[in-house]
């Protein structure tokens, strides 16, 4: 019976010890490890943006060391799509040269433990295509980071259109001429540019020019697509019209392409007498 007791009894001490190691254990793997001490560097800002627009960029320096880091530094280069505009933190601007990039330095001098810096840049797009900023942390112990941040820089396609006759008002059996210009005031091209013009029930259709072939039907003249119109060009049209009766005429030009879903209408009128 002894000892029977004591093997019950060195049993019991095995499985509490067996329970109490499983616990410590799990206890040990729930909690976070510590992460090793090192430098935090980062960029960061808008990754689309519209030429001719301009952004903030942000570049931040973390200290999570124990120590003060000496003589902090941050140099950053900017391709050429990018403008400066600005820099915080009596960033040193220096322009592009010949075969090297923009720049801005920073001198942060010391950066206490826990310490953060945080520097602002602003940019404006003056290309269209992938820009980007690169940057570099030094210290005097020779500590390097880098940080890159890529923005797409893209235009805005806009048309615009309008149109005047050059004789206004105009006698019966006489001839008047509706000059429709349309200009794409946008920063990138717009595609398939087409008109049509709708010549009023006052008028008969006499002729009709501009930069593509044109077709007549029933006092509507189609206009075959322009391929593509660059930022800045324009397009001009001219329809002659002859007036047949006295009344209130209303010319209307009617314009389309790939960049806008809605078609985009002006109107012009035009005084008949006899």
């Amino acid at each position: 019976m002894v000892r029977r007791a004591q093997i019950k009894k060195w049993s019991t001490i095995i499985l509490c010890s067996l329970l109490l190691i499983m616990m410590i254990s799990l206890e040990a793997c729930t909690q976070e490890k510590p992460q090793p001490s090192s430098q935090i560097f980062s960029s960061s800002g808008p990754r689309l943006m519209y030429l001719h627009r301009s952004a903030n960029y942000k570049i931040a320096v973390f200290n999570v060391e124990k120590e003060s880091k000496k003589a902090g530094k941050v140099t950053t280069t900017i391709t050429q799509e990018f403008e400066f505009i600005s820099a915080g933190l009596n960033g040193v601007f220096t322009p592009a040269g010949e075969n090297t990039l923009a720049s801005v330095v920073w001198q942060l001098g010391d950066v206490a433990p826990g310490g953060k810096v945080e520097i602002e840049l602003k940019l404006r797009g003056k290309a269209r295509g992938r820009a980007r900023i690169d940057s570099k942390l030094t210290f005097s112990e020779a500590t390097l980071r880098t940080a890159t941040l890529e923005t797409k820089i893209i235009g805005v396609p806009a048309m615009h259109i309008s149109s005047y006759d050059t004789e206004d008002p105009v006698e019966i059996g006489k001839q008047t001429i509706y000059v429709i210009e349309a200009q794409n005031e946008g920063t990138s091209p717009c595609t398939n540019v087409t008109l049509e013009s709708k010549i009023p029930k006052e008028m008969e259709f006499v002729s009709a020019e501009g930069p593509e072939d044109f077709k007549h039907n029933a006092g509507l003249i189609h206009f075959e697509p322009f391929p593509i119109l660059h930022p800045g060009e324009k397009l001009t049209y001219k329809v002659v019209c002859k007036a047949l009766k006295a009344g209130s005429a209303k010319h209307t030009a009617t314009l389309t392409f790939d960049q806008f879903e809605q078609p985009l209408i002006d109107e012009e009128g035009t005084s008949c007498y006899e």
